[in-house]
């Protein structure tokens, strides 16, 4: 699913697997969530990932922030936006 915003370019709209979600480290969850983009990553550059009711931590933004550069041997999955919906709230996320 995705989401054309106002200047006519599609942000792709993702959703990893909550199950256990709470328990895991925030590493863990990145993998989750950068798995989910990873997919898409080459073709897409915009990215909303959508917690539902989890509370995104600052561990695991610090993570988001660093996707590119985790990706950096691969730099056509580097993405251009990412924004976060966590509990009714609108993070983006700075990539360095």
């Amino acid at each position: 699913m995705y989401w054309v915003s106002r200047d006519g370019r599609p942000w792709e709209i993702k959703s990893p697997d909550l199950d256990g979600w709470s328990g895991l480290t925030p590493l863990e969850q990145y993998r989750r969530i950068a798995s989910r983009i990873s997919d898409d990553a080459r073709w897409k550059k915009r990215f909303i990932v959508d917690l539902g009711t989890e509370v995104i931590s600052g561990g695991l933004i610090r993570h988001l922030s660093e996707y590119n550069r985790r990706r950096s041997k691969v730099p056509d999955y580097n993405i251009d936006k990412l924004v976060v919906l966590s509990n009714r709230q609108i993070i983006e996320v700075h990539l360095a």
